[in-house]
């Protein structure tokens, strides 16, 4: 019965697995449920089997990526936090930190592949999708970033002027992902790795703090 058990978690695993390689590069429609099987090797009739449907399929995709995301980026946005309170060139420090870990995460080949299913259009276009990524990922981005765009500022989180930078800070990392398209080609160059991420998060991290004026 117990090996019964780990067989159906692992055929569950796998299907949520194949969904995250495969919606990463294709658009919803172009996944039949029958591929998604044949990634995963598995009977095509386990997808309703598991999870009730293709939809409750999707919503275990979307909610591991998430969840990966979240355990990637929330403990950037902690140690950028924790260092507020302090003099100009920490908070300078902070920044270059602050983006140097979400540019690595959004270039990451694993980090990447899981935000691709996030803000994949056939998934994120449901709003109940959307309104997850905004309030668990995206919304934090910006509070973290408005707070440190008032200390640096003198202003109050809140401020009109906080949030604008704030956004403005949160846009510049995140147009990396969909802007690589552009990018790579540009400096002809086939693929992102470690390395090449701190090559494009130095000079943004550098101009961020320039437009923070610290």
């Amino acid at each position: 019965m117990q090996q019964e058990h780990a067989g159906e978690k692992m055929t569950r695993l796998r299907l949520i697995e194949a969904g995250t390689w495969l919606f990463a590069e294709h658009n919803g429609h172009e996944v039949s449920n029958r591929r998604l099987a044949a990634e995963a090797k598995v009977n095509h009739a386990m997808i309703n089997y598991h999870f009730g449907n293709r939809e409750g399929l999707l919503d275990a995709i979307f909610s591991h990526c998430l969840l990966k995301w979240k355990e990637t980026i929330l403990p950037l946005l902690d140690a950028a936090e924790s260092r507020l309170g302090g003099d100009r060139q920490t908070l300078a420090r902070a920044v270059r930190e602050l983006v140097d870990g979400v540019i690595a995460a959004i270039t990451g080949k694993e980090s990447g592949r899981f935000l691709a299913v996030l803000l994949n259009d056939d998934l994120t276009t449901p709003k109940k999708y959307y309104d997850r990524l905004f309030t668990e990922v995206l919304a934090p981005f910006h509070r973290t970033a408005s707070r440190i765009a008032a200390e640096a500022r003198g202003l109050k989180p809140e401020a009109f002027e906080s949030l604008v930078l704030g956004q403005a800070m949160v846009a510049q990392c995140m147009t990396f992902f969909r802007g690589r398209v552009l990018l790579l080609p540009r400096l002809k160059w086939p693929e992102l790795d470690g390395e090449k991420s701190l090559l494009i998060s130095r000079p943004l991290g550098d101009a961020i703090v320039a437009s923070l004026g610290l």
